[in-house]
């Protein structure tokens, strides 16, 4: 008979293993990112190199990232999550699949300045970061708003609408195992 000593270890191991290998899958290099990020901007009429810059700037497009409040490339909180899609939050970890939700948002958001006729890309990075209704109560003023600490925020806020470049090619699986 297997004594429980033996089996945890195994179970740990094949855990592990199935992991890590979900993980390398769904790798993503820059420019896959970028290129899709390009073909789903085309459909909601929002420069893509400022969605670019959005998700860098809240992951640098780490697929695993995750904070207490947020998940993956694009730092989508689950309720907001469940404000834009039907499909289960676990699925935030694909990177396009967070890509798309985090486009369906900043669409939302687009649209909700644009109802109180205040579109501007440094006021839809402020929607994305802080949610509409903060924007509203600033009552559509970013000095009325906590200026971000992240520096890509900071010049989208300035009026940088593409402060980051287009990619070169690299794993995103890289950037975190140098």
């Amino acid at each position: 008979m297997y004594s429980i000593k033996k089996i945890i270890p195994f179970y740990t191991l094949i855990v592990f293993l199935a992991i890590t290998s979900i993980h390398q899958s769904d790798a993503a290099t820059d420019r896959e990112i970028w290129d899709f990020i390009q073909t789903e901007a085309l459909k909601i009429d929002i420069d893509p190199t400022f969605i670019y810059s959005i998700a860098f700037a809240e992951s640098s497009l780490n697929p695993w990232a995750n904070t207490p409040r947020a998940r993956g490339i694009m730092q989508i909180k689950r309720g907001t999550w469940y404000d834009m899609t039907s499909i289960p939050y676990y699925k935030a970890w694909n990177w396009k699949i967070n890509i798309k939700t985090g486009i369906l948002y900043l669409n939302y958001c687009k649209k909700y300045l644009k109802k109180y006729e205040s579109f501007s890309y440094p006021l839809l990075a402020a929607c994305y970061r802080y949610g509409p209704n903060a924007v509203r109560k600033s009552e559509f003023n970013l000095k009325n708003l906590e200026m971000p600490k992240n520096k890509i925020y900071k010049k989208i806020f300035s009026g940088d609408n593409q402060p980051i470049e287009e990619p070169v090619s690299r794993t995103t699986s890289s950037l975190f195992n140098s």
